[in-house]
């Protein structure tokens, strides 16, 4: 009798065991596969995160449109207006009000009659070929520090420019009004001076006429 119940508690016993580990590894696995299914869905939100930021960009880099660092605008270049046109190759150009003569750099025209020269050949038809062209009209300035701000009488050094781009030095030469003029170093638009005058010369035109005047040895 006493073995017999022995071996009943060793069943039961054992019964009990095998049912504690049962719940306990039922409760393991659980716990394993919560645990699986949030680290899931953490790294499935960072994914989501990582296509919504690429959607916002469009290619999953930050835009650069608006971080272009040439992108600002270049100050606007200043004209002034003709006050005057002294001869052909010199004007007086108004500065916040003041009359300042410019002495356009390059160029030589025969001079005009004033109290401080004599006319010359050509002279008179240079002076008003440049007030034509400058008339009302308003030029920016461009300087050239191989000539230095001023000549010798106090003018300004400079070359003008008519709003739509014209070289007004250049226009002059072009058409037989000046010729091309260096003065002491080499300057800026030298070549492209100097290219017009020969064509000029081959084209006979202006002072560069046989017939522009009786006296041609005034210009060589």
């Amino acid at each position: 009798m006493n073995i017999f119940l022995k071996e009943k508690k060793i069943i039961f016993g054992s019964l009990l065991v095998l049912f504690v580990g049962v719940l306990g590894w039922t409760h393991f696995s659980n716990d394993i596969t919560n645990k699986q299914a949030n680290t899931d869905n953490i790294q499935n939100k960072q994914v989501d995160s990582k296509d919504s930021k690429k959607d916002a960009s469009g290619s999953g880099a930050v835009s650069n449109t608006n971080l272009n660092p040439n992108s600002e605008s270049k100050p606007e270049p200043i004209f002034y207006p003709i006050d005057r046109v002294v001869d052909g190759d010199t004007v007086a150009v108004n500065m916040s009000g003041d009359a300042m003569l410019v002495r356009i750099i390059g160029i030589d025209s025969p001079e005009v009659d004033s109290d401080y020269t004599e006319q010359e050949c050509f002279g008179a038809e240079a002076s008003a070929k440049l007030k034509e062209l400058l008339t009302d009209k308003t030029v920016r300035m461009e300087y050239d520090t191989n000539q230095g701000m001023l000549d010798k009488y106090g003018r300004l050094l400079a070359y003008l420019f008519l709003e739509d781009g014209t070289n007004v030095g250049g226009y002059m030469i072009d058409n037989g009004y000046a010729r091309e003029y260096t003065f002491d170093s080499l300057y800026m638009y030298q070549k492209e001076f100097r290219d017009a005058e020969h064509v000029a010369r081959e084209q006979k035109l202006g002072l560069w006429a046989p017939d522009a005047c009786a006296k041609q040895n005034e210009i060589k």
